[in-house]
């Protein structure tokens, strides 16, 4: 049922009920962050790290260890040193080897020595009570044994560095206060408007501390967006439209056509996927770059910082690379409306108004905001190792591509639901005009394009010859005549 048709007082109930469980999730992820001192994360099932917060508790929990490694770099003070022991999970598996590991500065509690490694080592080996022999420097167990795993993952909830010691009591502050606003718009419901911006505000600062396992943020922000617009329904606003198009709604569609203000929607719409889609591409990309760049021991330190403590890194570059990508997403849209035109216009000779076209493909790329969360869960795949087949094709399937992935076939779709809104045909005659269409666009973007602009973020390339694009050419060229999309009207 959509919110305008509900009395006043329970759709006020609904922002209030939906901004308190955004807070108590908030201050769930917050406290629980307080609990283990570190970020809470969500990691695959092997191989089985456990980071100790102390090295007290690195000590206890390692004595007599298989193998030991240390990284550090005199005359950098970072320190880490991991090792590899067998342990009992819980009282009713059995002993697994897992890896403890420990994220530090040089020196450590307790060591007065010199700063020469071998120095460290011999500490480190009377520390935990194992031989010299078995301790290595210069590598991380935890890495090898992530790149070792053909599919491994991490989801972290908060950002390390942000919320250690009683930095997060102060980001907790803010979620106790978007509390006492979900409350008082409870008792107060003409409070509702006049607060929703601060739900909103409050909602994205909760992300540091893993915005309340992320459904709480997203709830805020839910609550927020219905109560910023006073009685107007949600599904009448700029992102109730992206909503519901999101859900290939063909009524939508055909709405946002005859709209009197349809290229500024349009225009709105392609900025505002933009931004997000370029956010996380960047972001993921960025991270990635930090893996492979630099030293082997600078590798290894972004490695660990990225996969075992759940840090994603940022700079001007990310932020710049929005502005940048702005540009290219006006490019392809303009692009992928031209071909659309001429395509209906000219060969299947359809009187149809340029704005009317171009204002369906911008809604077309409203999928592509869901790279925006690439980066929240960051895996080996295909950084760290070769990718997983699917079947007999040679084709890696990673994080990234299975975003990428989705958010194509979902554009695909809703462009051929709005073609048929537009045109009043069939599915089959609007799937053919989009595949002519795409193909062409394909062509001129991945194969053309993307080889003479620079793109921000991470791309997929398309390898092929000549006969290869005409192959795909003439098929779709030939699937179109099937669904008679050049048959001319009587």
């Amino acid at each position: 049922m959509a919110l305008k048709k509900l009395p006043i007082k329970t759709r006020i109930n609904i922002i209030s009920m939906l901004t308190i469980i955004s807070a108590l999730l908030i201050i769930a992820n917050g406290l629980a962050i307080a609990f283990y001192e570190s970020p809470i994360i969500v990691t695959a099932a092997d191989p089985y790290i456990i980071r100790a917060s102390t090295w007290e508790d690195f000590v206890h929990r390692v004595q007599g260890a298989k193998m030991v490694t240390i990284m550090y770099n005199p005359p950098s003070t970072d320190l880490k040193v991991e090792a590899s022991i067998k342990i009992n999970v819980s009282e009713t598996e059995l002993a697994r080897d897992a890896v403890i590991t420990f994220d530090g500065t040089f020196p450590p509690p307790g060591y007065s020595g010199p700063r020469e490694k071998e120095d460290l080592k011999t500490w480190v080996s009377e520390q935990l009570g194992v031989d010299t022999e078995i301790i290595h420097t210069d590598r991380l167990i935890s890495i090898e044994r992530i790149n070792a795993e053909d599919f491994w993952w991490r989801l972290s909830f908060g950002l390390p560095g942000l919320v250690e010691g009683g930095m997060v009591y102060a980001w907790l502050s803010l979620a106790f206060l978007l509390l006492l606003i979900g409350t008082g718009i409870h008792l107060r419901s003409a409070r509702q408007k006049r607060y929703s911006i601060w739900i909103i505000i409050i909602s994205l600062l909760s992300l540091p501390i893993g915005g309340g396992f992320i459904i709480g943020a997203v709830l805020g922000l839910i609550a927020g967006l219905a109560g910023i617009h006073g009685e107007q329904s949600l599904e009448q606003t700029f992102i109730g439209r992206i909503i519901r198009v999101l859900g290939i709604s063909k009524r939508t569609l055909a709405e946002i056509v005859e709209d009197k203000t349809r290229m500024q929607n349009a225009i709105s719409t392609i900025l505002f996927v933009s931004v997000l889609c370029i956010f996380g591409s960047g972001l993921y990309a960025y991270n990635v770059n930090k893996i492979y760049s630099g030293t082997s021991a600078s590798n290894l330190n972004s490695a660990y910082s990225i996969f075992i403590r759940g840090a994603v890194f940022a700079d001007t570059d990310v932020y710049f690379g929005i502005l940048q990508y702005i540009s290219v997403g006006i490019i392809k849209w303009l692009l992928l409306s031209l071909i659309l035109y001429l395509v209906i216009s000219k060969l299947l000779r359809k009187d149809l108004a340029f704005d009317k076209i171009a204002t369906i493909s911008a809604f077309a790329y409203t999928p592509e905001l869901i790279q925006v969360f690439t980066p929240i869960l960051f895996t080996n795949e295909p950084f760290l190792s070769k990718g997983m087949s699917i079947g007999f094709l040679p084709l890696p399937m990673t994080w990234s591509l299975t975003i990428f992935l989705i958010a194509r076939i979902w554009m695909v779709i809703i462009l051929i639901v709005g073609v048929k809104a537009m045109l009043d045909i069939s599915t089959s005659t609007a799937f053919g005009i989009t595949l002519f269409a795409g193909t062409l666009y394909f062509f001129s973007t991945y194969m053309t394009l993307y080889n003479y602009i620079y793109i921000p973020g991470f791309t997929v390339k398309f390898p092929g010859s000549d006969a290869a694009m005409l192959l795909i050419t003439s098929i779709a060229f030939l699937v179109a005549i099937f669904l008679q999309i050049f048959k001319k009207e009587d």
